[in-house]
């Protein structure tokens, strides 16, 4: 079985290129990985993860941002890419065959974007008005 599935952050602005099987969207996707080490401080881990959209998911998806938060799922795929010097590379990518913008407009929610809880408002954002009784 070859499945992924990726939440993660879109760290460039996504590319959109024509080709003879339809569009595709390329963007790289940065995931992140807490854990604590053994002296029991929170530590971060980032991966960025090359990943691909075609045909008519990557039509549908054209406005995402960098920024955007998303979710996909899809399976890995090697191929040989050209890098600008002339040689060759393997690469890794996901090609995605499902999708989904969970925080859009190339901005994250109020705190963390992995789900740490935002701080609470102060309380002079708040006028009697806004209060129900």
């Amino acid at each position: 079985m070859n499945k992924v599935m990726i939440v993660g952050e879109v760290m460039y602005p996504p590319r959109y290129n024509d080709n003879q099987w339809g569009g595709v969207l390329s963007m790289m996707i940065k995931t992140t990985n807490r854990y604590k080490d053994n002296n029991g401080v929170i530590q971060e881990r980032h991966q960025s993860v090359r990943t691909s959209l075609w045909g008519k998911l990557a039509e549908l998806n054209r406005g995402v941002q960098q920024g955007d938060i998303v979710s996909l799922d899809g399976r890995l795929q090697n191929k040989k890419v050209q890098k600008k010097d002339g040689s060759e590379e393997w690469v890794t990518e996901v090609v995605a065959n499902a999708f989904e913008t969970i925080v859009g407009g190339g901005n994250a929610p109020a705190g963390d974007q992995f789900g740490e809880p935002a701080a609470p408002p102060a309380a002079d954002e708040f006028g009697d008005d806004d209060i129900p009784f």
